[in-house]
């Protein structure tokens, strides 16, 4: 226990989206030089939402609306902080119609982002938490479709929450092989993918029905996405007994255009792609994106022609 704390401290943290839907996070030599939200302590005395609010400016600069909690988390000496300390943090959702941050001392750097482009940078595990929180519950229950300038989210339509018939998660992405074994292989080896049993071999009148096709007979298997966890999206490969003519490899092609890795070196994982039978569709490039952030990608293709785009995010 450290000598300078006799209680757990309550701190608060602000998961801040500015009117185009990205997140700001900050750089803070606290966290071992990583990614954090803004937040800090509960003075004696003060609300939660007030310790918010002024946290928030002290760090920031920024003011904040449409405030709502999103989770609890414990903290108890976790030496992914500077010192040893017991904190219980208080995480927020809220808003802000600005976007020009002003740093105290508590951080040395700070980026806006979407909530996929933050699990990408170098963030402390308790931020990473609570954006995935934000995530799962905006897929479970979206609050919002759409950013009004105001900051304010509203729907598509302007009239509430979609229907609690239509309960969307993003579940998984198909491919359809010429050889479904060797290209899960290819995943597997590259990627990092993990096979999710059974395998699947699937013929009879309910799939003549489902996939409109006469005869139909899928074989195959789902892989667990790298970086999602154990309920986590799946890339589904099949293979069909008969395949219709495949379309020439390009990024522009109608339809399913590419599935994305997010990866620490983009130079070394298009060597490796191409080590495992994949093969070049682009050059290794470096573009700067609203907000300062730089992203380095590339295009390339499985043995069998899908394309996969790799790539790495920096400040």
């Amino acid at each position: 226990m450290s000598p300078e704390q006799r209680y757990p401290e309550p701190t608060v943290g602000a998961l801040i989206f500015d009117p185009d839907g990205r997140l700001c996070l900050l750089r803070s030599h606290k966290w071992a030089g990583k990614y954090v939200v803004p937040g800090g302590h509960v003075e004696l005395g003060e609300t939660l939402e007030a310790a918010l609010h002024r946290e928030v400016a002290e760090e920031t600069g920024l003011a904040i609306s449409d405030v709502y909690l999103l989770q609890v988390q414990e903290f108890v000496f976790d030496p992914a902080f500077w010192r040893p300390r017991h904190f219980i943090f208080f995480d927020y959702v809220c808003h802000t119609d600005r976007t020009d941050v002003w740093l105290n001392d508590e951080a040395q750097d700070f980026v806006w982002v979407t909530p996929d482009e933050a699990l990408t940078l170098p963030i402390e595990p308790y931020t990473e938490k609570a954006i995935r929180t934000y995530l799962a519950q905006q897929a479970r229950e979206p609050r919002a479709a759409a950013v009004e300038g105001n900051g304010v989210l509203q729907s598509p339509t302007g009239a509430g929450s979609p229907s609690p018939a239509l309960q969307a998660r993003y579940a998984h992405t198909n491919l359809i092989a010429r050889d479904w074994r060797a290209l899960a292989r290819f995943y597997e080896t590259v990627f990092g993918c993990v096979p999710v049993p059974p395998e699947r071999d699937l013929a009879g009148p309910a799939m003549d029905a489902g996939t409109g096709l006469p005869g139909a007979h899928v074989r195959g298997l789902h892989l667990r996405l790298p970086g999602h966890g154990d309920q986590g999206p799946t890339l589904e490969v099949f293979s069909y007994d008969e395949l219709a003519d495949r379309p020439a490899t390009a990024v522009n092609r109608p339809g399913l255009g590419h599935v994305a890795f997010a990866v620490g070196d983009v130079a070394a994982a298009r060597d490796a792609v191409l080590a495992a039978g994949g093969r070049p569709v682009g050059e290794v490039v470096t573009v700067e994106v609203a907000g300062g952030a730089r992203v380095t990608w590339c295009y390339v293709a499985d043995p069998e022609g899908n394309v996969i785009e790799l790539q790495s995010w920096s400040r």
